[in-house]
């Protein structure tokens, strides 16, 4: 199946990330945030953390949605979950794939 962008994914903290592969800009006072930068080692790790701490998805079936949207390759998938990251890792630094941090609106409301 192909999918359409974004695709959000709670994180750790409550934070909501938004993966795309449109560039949306990094401007910090209007739309959302750029999560992840083209450093590949950040993003790794990041990534790596993300599929630890998401208590919804422990088979990490939105991440493998995000490889869908990057590749588009429906008959194929990662054989594993370090081959998982490790290609969207890549499509990170390459600058195929963005990932932004959305503002958490539960938390904005709570602490008005």
């Amino acid at each position: 199946m192909l999918y359409q962008d974004p695709i959000r994914i709670v994180g750790p903290l409550g934070r909501i990330y938004s993966f795309t592969r449109r560039y949306h800009g990094d401007d910090f006072f209007e739309g959302p945030r750029l999560a992840f930068h083209h450093d590949r080692a950040y993003a790794r790790d990041h990534l790596l953390r993300l599929t630890r701490s998401v208590t919804g998805d422990p088979f990490n079936y939105r991440l493998l949605d995000v490889w869908q949207l990057v590749f588009q390759k429906p008959w194929t998938r990662p054989r594993n979950l370090n081959e998982l990251v490790s290609d969207l890792t890549d499509k990170i630094h390459r600058g195929e794939l963005f990932v932004y941090l959305e503002p958490n609106l539960e938390r904005n409301i709570s602490g008005l």
